[in-house]
């Protein structure tokens, strides 16, 4: 394994992301490990100027990398090299600091093997197409292809993860009673939703929309609806129900905006997204579909 450090970092916390990356990739990125590059550490203020480097190296040149409104810190890139996949994984300073601390070790691996889920997703998809996403049938199509399949991607990295760490990390109670770690996405949905609405409004104020508005237009509806909706709904999916917080039902009874916009559309999408993570459509149809159901929200959101 490649490791590239840009940032002064201590020893012991590189030696821990070895050992952890040594014991995760057999089990969980076995066909992944082929297309791995390097592994870049980097500082935070580095993150999008080393990802946007690594875009514009491929062959296809994708666009530009605009950080969402939660910064992970971790960030599996795929990109076509010489025409062969090869994949970056960035993980800044304070995640990899994370793995000399026992109460924070839990989470510096449930962020590496969830880039390494990534990286295993996009070489699955690489093996079988030799391409990332579906061949647009119209190239207005192509950046709702990359957002339904940066989506599902994110669905079925979180549905794979949970039980992972379920299964390895517990939390002990003060009466030494231990339980397994599930994992819950983390933002608020109701107000990621709510700065959504605020957002599309300024796009309908315009007077024109211009085909440079399509990129923050695609950010906005993925970063702050579908996407925290599907790793919502996977964690959901993948841990016991009696563990779940409320969420959802909150959402449903507090947000207008969901009930009254989203929910039809999230009901189509995350349908596909099931049914291709239970092997009942390829990843390619799904992609497709929820392209679809994207580009259709927003001409409905916006005109």
């Amino acid at each position: 394994m490649k490791i590239e450090v840009y940032c002064e970092i201590e020893s012991i916390c590189l030696e821990q992301l070895k050992t952890w990356f040594s014991e995760l990739t057999p089990l969980h990125c076995s066909t992944g490990q082929e297309y791995l590059a390097a592994i870049f550490i980097v500082s935070s203020q580095h993150v999008e100027e080393t990802i946007n480097t690594i875009l514009g190296a491929g062959d296809d040149r994708r666009g530009r990398y605009k950080a969402g409104p939660y910064i992970s810190g971790a960030f599996a890139i795929p990109v076509k090299l010489e025409g062969n996949l090869a994949c970056y994984v960035v993980l800044t300073r304070d995640k990899v600091e994370m793995f000399q601390f026992q109460e924070l070790q839990y989470d510096a691996v449930s962020t590496l093997l969830e880039e390494l889920l990534h990286v295993e997703q996009y070489a699955l998809t690489w093996q079988k197409f030799k391409r990332l996403i579906p061949e647009p049938a119209f190239l207005s199509q192509e950046q709702f292809l990359n957002l339904a399949s940066f989506i599902i991607d994110e669905y079925w990295v979180a549905r794979q993860k949970a039980p992972i760490i379920a299964q390895n990390f517990s939390v002990v109670a003060p009466d030494g009673a231990s339980t397994p770690l599930y994992l819950w996405y983390g933002g608020n949905l109701i107000e990621l939703l709510n700065e959504a609405q605020t957002r599309i409004h300024i796009f309908r104020a315009s007077k024109s929309l211009k085909n440079s508005d399509l990129e923050e237009i695609g950010s906005t509806i993925v970063r702050y609806i579908f996407e925290t909706l599907a790793r919502d709904a996977a964690f959901r999916t993948a841990n016991p129900k009696h563990t779940q917080p409320e969420n959802l039902i909150l959402l449903e009874n507090d947000s207008p905006f969901y009930n009254g916009h989203v929910a039809e559309y999230w009901k189509s999408i995350h349908k596909q997204m099931v049914d291709f993570y239970e092997d009942q459509i390829t990843k390619e149809s799904a992609v497709r579909e929820i392209a679809s159901s994207l580009q259709n929200f927003v001409n409905y959101i916006l005109y």
